[in-house]
């Protein structure tokens, strides 16, 4: 229960405590109860000659204690009426000054608080010119109190136009208006809805008569069709009349074959089910016909079904396609498992393993459960994984060759040269490798084929783009929400820029668009096809639609149009060709022998590859028998292996083996032999891919006579290199304790002079002895920072997961201790990174006691501690506004005893940063400044793992 004071406020203020937005209850309450309280006190004090003087001083601590809450809620009650989305702003009508501005007013007009003050009749002037008749504020409604309610809009600072519901509410007193109270909502949104709901009825007109796909509706209670788009009768070959007067036709044009399809479709519309389905059907020139179906039924109150609607669309082409790649793929299939060199495809955006062969299983050594689980980073060592996403990245579509490393299952590490080639597999845009070792010098080639994209549903899911164009202005007025998926921009970019049509239009494609111009004026319908550049820089195939619209003189004053994304259909083209393509590709491949025999062992067809092997001409070897040119020591062998396959008791067989050359010379070659079987499972032929391997043959023979002499030379070097360490940490310690004997001296023998010989020696003479001992220190720290420096090129560092933000706040906690004049220090989040905690820590130290050494002569001297984004990658930085330095010098900063900076200026030994710049780069880092003269620098590194958020 509010104060009666504050109620006749609020009832003047807002029109009555309904109007009290609800955040801010609770606070008038606070302020009410003060109220009460006051009074309470102020009664009290009208008899406080009757109290004693502690009464008085306890009342007067409880008077002030009151003032500070009535305060606070005062305060409180600002901060939430500026916190809210509803603007609030009170103008006094005596001074025609602001009372009170809340800030949501900067966000609805744009203008700021000190704009509002400067002009107070700033929210009159910006409304809109066509609707300033609606805000002439009636002044005889607001004499009497009278709340007054408008919706207007306004032009933004930004010069947009805004729609606006605004309250006045007049304040009186004695019966004279004393202020104005407004409440402002921003209406935009609801009144653009609006506009598109009027847009989305012309699409959906426009959307049933222009696309290809046959849209129809059928009442189930009668069997007859409500409505049908003209497209049926491309499809079918039958107009909307013909199905409408004929209720049996949709059944008597489904293939026969096909009819059985649809039998438990039926039960699933009935149980109000959407349907998706393709058979096959008889067009009306007799025909055969390809067509998809998505199906949605209506159920009433009752469960029935009384109404079905639905797309119908032509797929016979897809259908086509889709039987052609079939073929091409089992002669794939076929040429990839056979093969006796590694191949696997990978996913082109993650990188995983989608398919392996054979030959990949065995060669690396896992298994075909553990590669479809892995990505091919998993097989990279280390140091190889930044350069293959760089190489993969940089030919993120068509082919390339390149040499790599790569990781077995045992932890050997293989070099090797691959090819990759961009395919399409499973529906996948993905990258078919071949993985050649480069002793045995073998690249094979594989393409795969490209699928279609499909419909979901009527209304969400049509890929057609719809749009409109005027003439007049020449600008788009309607585009479907599909151009975002299509061209990656959204409606309200193409109606902000009228020329992105023509932007994203291919180059060599613009001459057509600009040829269909007459044709248009004209009158005539327009259909054809183009490609397009979309905004991910993808290039796709449109086919389009185009309508011209003319006024009753003729002239064109609209456009209408659909256009089609047809990437797929091309794709599947060119997919099928490059199939064909690579197959031709492998089998006249010049490093691979591929032979065909019959079961008795003679060879029926060789490719000019194997001939070239052995020596012999194509004709020479076709009609021999394999054991004419099979060393005597392995016919045995595979004379019982042949046997075997042709029996059909194994598929296939991977050997070693040597052949006899026309030359009667010995060649090592791997032979990967399979069984190709007929439709009742006979084996009618073997085809045999054979890999010349005699240079690898070689190799392991020379590497075996190597291996034993390499391992004493590695043992003899690692006891040098450990006797040389050990040499050099002997010395450094030596040097240390020699060089810091006479200092120590030198040191004491200063401050026996000062506390004896004092009173005795001059100012010039003290001045001179301080200097002396000053340097001595001097001398010694530098002596420590050279070992600290030697000795972290020698010692080992733990990589583990640091945060960053403790660990610098510990850094300024130990200035803090040691009584430091700080500079004003401003620390950002910051990610976690992984690194040795120690070391990163004194990274810290000697960057941060740098920014405080040299800020210290600013004004007002402030360091800044965060991480930002450096071509890619996260850095870390520390900022202050302090001397600065020349960056024509910044070559020498991370040197040892560089220094840019006079040593009486600042004090240092000059080994700081070349110590950071040591600790940085041996764990993987960077680290460089920016800086100008007496403006202050900027110190970033960056740091291997670290994560983008904690």
């Amino acid at each position: 229960m509010l104060n009666k004071l504050l109620q006749r406020q609020v009832q003047q203020h807002l029109g009555g405590s309904q109007n009290v937005p609800v955040h801010c209850g609770p606070f008038l309450q606070i302020i009410s109860d003060s109220y009460d309280s006051y009074e309470t006190d102020r009664k009290l004090l009208e008899r406080s000659s009757d109290l004693s003087s502690q009464e008085m001083v306890d009342l007067n601590g409880k008077l002030r204690k009151e003032a500070d809450e009535v305060q606070r809620a005062h305060s409180e009650l600002h901060r939430i009426l500026d916190n809210i989305n509803e603007a609030f702003f009170s103008l006094h009508m005596s001074t025609f000054q602001y009372v009170f501005i809340s800030l949501a007013c900067e966000k609805i007009y744009g203008y700021s608080r000190e704009e509002f003050l400067a002009n107070p009749m700033l929210w009159k002037e910006v409304i809109h010119p066509d609707d300033t008749h609606m805000a002439n504020i009636d002044d005889e409604r607001l004499v009497c109190g009278e709340r007054l309610a408008y919706q207007y809009r306004i032009t933004h600072k930004d010069q947009s136009i805004r729609w606006l519901d605004v309250k006045i509410i007049p304040s009186l007193e004695g019966g004279q208006l004393v202020r104005l109270d407004a409440v402002i909502n921003d209406i935009t949104e609801q009144k653009n809805a609006q506009i598109q709901l009027e847009k989305a009825n012309d699409e959906l007109s426009l959307l049933f008569n222009t696309i290809e796909d046959v849209l129809f509706s059928v009442d189930m209670r009668t069997y007859k069709v409500i409505q049908m788009s003209s497209a049926c009768e491309t499809v079918y070959g039958y107009t909307f009349a013909d199905f409408s007067s004929d209720g049996d036709l949709w059944n008597r044009i489904i293939h026969p074959d096909d009819r059985y399809l649809l039998e438990d479709h039926f039960t699933k519309l009935n149980a109000g089910e959407k349907v998706k389905n393709q058979y096959r059907i008889i067009h009306k020139d007799q025909s055969i016909r390809w067509i998809e179906n998505s199906i949605v039924p209506t159920i009433d109150d009752e469960g029935h079904l009384i109404r079905i609607d639905g797309v119908t669309r032509d797929i016979t082409e897809k259908k086509i396609t889709e039987q052609k790649i079939a073929q091409s793929e089992k002669q794939y299939r076929d040429l990839f498992e056979n093969n006796p060199m590694p191949m696997w495809v990978l996913d082109i955006a993650s990188f995983r393993f989608l398919d392996v062969n054979e030959a990949a299983i065995r060669d690396y050594g896992y298994s075909r459960k553990e590669f479809l689980s892995m990505t091919a980073l998993d097989i990279k060592p280390e140091e190889e994984k930044e350069r293959f996403l760089e190489v993969a990245r940089s030919h993120f579509s068509g082919s390339y060759s390149t040499q790599t490393s790569l990781l077995k299952k045992d932890g050997s590490v293989i070099c090797v040269e691959m090819k990759a080639n961009e395919i399409v597999f499973e529906g996948k845009l993905a990258r078919l490798v071949l993985s050649n070792d480069i002793t045995e010098k073998k690249i094979a080639e594989q393409n795969l084929e490209n699928a279609n994209l499909e419909l979901n549903n009527l209304f969400n899911t049509i890929d057609e783009v719809i749009y409109s164009i005027d003439m007049a202005s020449g600008k788009i007025v309607r585009m479907s929400p599909a151009c975002k998926k299509v061209y990656g921009y959204t409606p309200e970019d193409f109606y902000a820029d009228p020329e992105l049509w023509y932007k994203i239009t291919h180059p060599l494609d613009m001459g057509q668009i600009v040829e269909y111009g007459p044709r248009l004026i004209a009158g005539e319908q327009v259909i054809g096809q183009c490609r397009i550049i979309n905004k991910n820089g993808e290039m796709r195939w449109m086919e389009f639609n185009v309508i011209p619209c003319l006024d009753k003189n003729g002239i064109l004053e609209r456009i209408d149009g659909v256009a089609r994304d047809i990437t797929g259909k091309k794709l599947s083209e060119e997919l099928l060709k490059q199939s064909e393509e690579g197959y031709r590709l492998i089998c006249s491949n010049p490093m691979l022998g591929v032979i065909w025999a019959s079961p008795d062992g003679i060879l029926t067809k060789v490719n000019e590859a194997f001939a070239n092997m052995l020596g012999y001409t194509v004709d020479e070897i076709t009609g021999m028998h394999f054991a004419e040119f099979t060393h005597p020591d392995d016919l045995q062998r595979d004379g019982a292996v042949t046997s075997q396959l042709f029996r059909g008791e194994i598929s296939n067989f991977r050997c070693e083996k040597r052949y006899i050359t026309k030359n009667k010379k010995i060649l090592w070659g791997e032979l990967n032999l399979n069984s190709i079987k007929d439709d009742q499972g006979g084996v009618q032929y073997s085809i045999g891919v054979i890999q010349d391997i005699s240079a690898r043959k070689q190799a392991e023979t020379e590497l075996l006579a190597s291996h034993g002499s390499l391992e004493i030379k590695v043992k003899e070097r690692t006891v040098e290199l450990e006797a040389s360490n050990n040499e050099l940490e002997a010395f450094g310690y030596s040097i240390s304790h020699d060089l810091r004997a006479p200092l120590r001296i030198i040191n004491g023998y200063g401050q026996l002079l000062i506390n004896d010989c004092g009173d005795k020696l001059n100012e010039e003479e003290k001045d001179s002895l301080q200097v002396i001992m000053t340097n001595a220190a001097h001398m010694g720290q530098l002596i420590d920072d050279l070992l600290n420096f030697s000795r972290l090129g020698r010692s080992s560092f733990e990589k583990r997961s640091v945060n960053m933000n403790d660990m610098t706040r510990v850094v300024i906690e130990e200035f803090k201790t040691e009584n430091k004049c700080l500079p004003k220090i401003t620390l950002h989040d910051m990610p976690y990174a992984d690194c040795d905690p120690n070391l990163t820590k004194q990274v810290w130290v000697n960057l941060i006691s740098n920014a405080i050494k040299y800020s210290g002569k600013s004004s007002a001297p402030h360091i800044e501690i965060g991480t930002n984004g450096h071509n890619g990658s996260l850095v870390y930085y520390v900022k202050d506004n302090g001397a600065g330095f020349d960056m024509q010098y910044a070559d020498k900063l991370f040197g040892v005893f560089q220094r840019l900076h006079n040593v009486a200026d600042y004090e240092g030994t000059g080994v700081g940063l070349a110590l950071t710049h040591r600790i940085i780069t041996r764990q993987g880092g960077k680290i460089w400044a920016e800086a100008k003269v007496n403006e202050g620098a900027t110190f970033y590194f960056t740091l291997p793992g670290s994560k983008s958020s904690n």
